[in-house]
């Protein structure tokens, strides 16, 4: 999960999304002489869900299971309100197993009282509620901790779509701003991207 804050006890993700390729963005951190440190780079492999009716995807929220570093975690994602460059939108994640993913369910009307411990289990549980597959986004993700800012780069590499750079914290508007790259910022999610067949459809 990235740099959040906690509103009514819920966490609000801020978040910047670049079209640019990850040298270019690096030179210009140097050229505007901001340091940073890498914190390590991981492949993630999402599974978006939704119902028949993709009442998720219309509604703008999204259901998500992630495979990383070994570990598999639930999110919930609600609507996203646009603020300067970027977007803000609840947030709810926990590995599984955790009262955190038990709760990212809940927002979407599902109520279990624990989840299975394997993906195959998890997927099948979401089945029988009637969600499924509906798409999957293969990433490798670097991330980079910014000296002197209150935010944290991810420098993406999709598959599919190629190289994009997130900013995720509160100072995203900013950096974009210093960095001059307000006409590199992508409004639309990678799920949104890759499903684009699908929202034409709804």
């Amino acid at each position: 999960m990235g740099e959040a804050r906690c509103l009514d006890n819920l966490h609000v993700e801020e978040e910047v999304k670049l079209r640019i390729q990850h040298n270019t963005f690096l030179d210009l951190l140097k050229r505007n002489g901001i340091g940073y440190s890498v914190i390590g780079s991981y492949l993630q492999r999402d599974l978006i869900f939704d119902f028949p009716d993709m009442r998720l995807l219309k509604s703008d929220q999204l259901l998500r299971v992630r495979l990383e570093n070994n570990e598999i975690i639930l999110t919930f994602k609600g609507k996203r309100e646009f603020v300067g460059h970027s977007k803000k939108r609840i947030e709810i994640e926990g590995t599984i197993g955790s009262e955190s993913a038990l709760r990212a369910l809940e927002r979407i009307g599902i109520r279990v009282p624990s989840l299975p411990n394997d993906l195959s289990g998890i997927i099948r549980l979401l089945a029988r509620k009637g969600l499924k597959v509906i798409l999957e986004i293969v990433k490798k993700r670097t991330s980079l901790k910014l000296n002197g800012w209150n935010c944290r780069v991810h420098l993406d590499f999709v598959e599919s779509l190629g190289e994009f750079v997130e900013i995720e914290g509160s100072d995203g508007n900013e950096l974009v701003d210093v960095l001059q790259l307000s006409r590199r910022v992508v409004r639309k999610s990678y799920a949104e991207m890759l499903a684009g067949f699908l929202i034409e459809e709804l």
